[in-house]
């Protein structure tokens, strides 16, 4: 995943001993599912494609095999194989699921459902001779109206190499343009979280309805360069600036209407760099933070924690460790002891926690481990340090064009509501328009659950009516 702020609990999964998932399976190394006689199907849930190979015998099946490359699994044989009426029952381990499925009258298609967890997901098998390509909705598709291009630029001071693709619309002479600024979690230039090229269906249709869009691999990833675990929020507004100077050296883009997209802690880097520089002529935050750093990351642990299926009491627990060290690095981000006063807080804490839980039933507090030593490698890093202490208040009122702010209301990583008021609040009036918009998730995706684990489980990559304000406000900008 990812595309996340990264969080001290690191989406509860590694936590509770009842949400984590066994060790990736692999198959049964003493059987061989593919034969000259082996016949496939393969079928999709979101973003998650699986394909069932069997073996067949006279009036059914005599063994099968899963394969789901986005879960990681490779030939793993059913546990069990039968039929129950016209009901067709292949049966996985339990992380997996098992199938009830009907084969269609012309035997290339099984119809029915995946049953996980007590949930059933609706899921078609069709006939194929061998594993296809992840096929998404949205997923741009020919004949395009634009031409797509590989490019290649250098930072200020050449100390990065940056590689992306930049579309252009076919039709017209100087287009708008905007540069995609990633959020945390290394990203490429299509932004592929959780199996959805997020950024590429982006472009797809900016580009379609005359816009240029730039977007580019981060640092460390595919062309570009650089150490990105050691690099700021600050300093990815500086890659910004640097992909908006790329676009107005073009002659296809009109220099004066180029912009910036920003996800997630995008939205923050996008800020900074309009707050500096006269070169940026609007910015789109797509859940960007409004809100202090220290808030914005106890809110977000606040929100994974309490949608995670964990007792009440660990809750609890979760939450006030959060908040101790949480205020301990904020409050000594630039101190050089700031390690030595983690260890100190987290040792008071956990004498406090061994008090609060002592009278208390141990179901109520089994499965709680916190990752201490993982969160303080990460606190004390400069990413961690600068992104804690990002204010703004300092940076907004800087802003002198045009932004729209969008959230998802259903997104517990960027919460709308504070995040939103923060634009509102700082962002001087007549420049800022702001959207919560119903349904959506983290992802822009419209969601049931909106846990982070659905982001896959959907096939929908990028809400189309949020497409179609960012176009209207790229070509509205004067």
């Amino acid at each position: 995943m990812k595309k996340i702020l990264i969080t001290a609990v690191m989406a509860v999964c590694i936590i509770n001993g009842r949400a984590q998932q066994p060790p990736v399976k692999k198959g049964s190394k003493s059987s061989k599912p593919a034969t000259a006689d082996s016949i496939h199907w393969q079928g999709q849930i979101g973003a998650k494609r699986i394909l069932l190979t069997a073996v067949p015998k006279q009036g059914g099946l005599k063994a099968a095999w899963f394969t789901s490359p986005e879960n990681s699994i490779w030939q793993l044989k059913a546990d069990t194989l039968y039929k129950k009426g016209d009901t067709l029952i292949v049966q996985g381990p339990l992380y997996f699921g098992t199938f009830y499925v009907k084969r269609s009258a012309d035997g290339k298609e099984l119809n029915g459902y995946l049953l996980k967890d007590t949930v059933r997901k609706p899921l078609v098998l069709t006939s194929v001779s061998a594993m296809q390509p992840l096929v998404l909705p949205q997923t741009p598709k020919a004949p395009f109206t634009y031409t797509s291009g590989n490019v290649q630029y250098y930072n200020a001071d050449s100390s990065i190499h940056f590689g992306g693709t930049l579309t252009i619309p076919k039709e017209g002479a100087k287009h708008p343009a905007v540069v995609i600024v990633s959020g945390t979690g290394q990203q490429d230039r299509d932004g592929n979280m959780a199996g959805h090229p997020m950024f590429a269906v982006i472009a797809d249709y900016l580009s379609r309805n005359g816009i240029a869009v730039l977007r580019v691999d981060d640092r460390g990833v595919n062309e570009t360069t650089g150490n990105y675990f050691n690099t700021t929020t600050r300093e990815f507004a500086a890659d910004a600036l640097a992909g908006i100077r790329y676009l107005q050296g073009r002659k296809e883009i009109d220099a004066a209407k180029t912009g910036l997209i920003g996800h997630s802690e995008g939205g923050a880097a996008a800020s900074i760099a309009a707050s500096e520089s006269k070169d940026v002529a609007f910015i789109i935050s797509l859940s960007g933070v409004g809100i202090t750093g220290m808030k914005a990351l106890l809110l977000q642990n606040e929100a994974i924690v309490n949608s995670s299926p964990i007792t009440a009491v660990n809750k609890q627990r979760f939450n006030k460790v959060n908040k101790v060290l949480f205020e301990i690095v904020y409050e000594n981000a630039s101190d050089t002891a700031l390690e030595q006063r983690m260890r100190t807080a987290y040792r008071q804490w956990q004498a406090d926690d061994s008090a609060f839980i002592a009278p208390l039933d141990k179901k109520q507090t089994d499965h709680f481990f916190y990752p201490f030593e993982r969160y303080l490698s990460q606190a004390t890093g400069p990413w961690y340090r600068g992104f804690m202490t990002y204010e703004p208040s300092q940076v907004f009122p800087l802003i002198k064009v045009p932004v729209l702010a969008i959230n998802g209301d259903r997104d517990i990583i960027s919460l709308a509501t504070p995040n939103l008021e923060g634009f509102q609040r700082y962002v001087p009036a007549g420049l800022i328009q702001t959207w919560q918009v119903p349904g959506l998730n983290h992802l822009y995706q419209h969601c049931v659950t909106c846990a982070t684990n659905e982001y896959s489980e959907l096939s929908e990559t990028f809400a189309p009516e949020v497409l179609e304000r960012m176009k209207q406000f790229i070509l509205s900008v004067k």
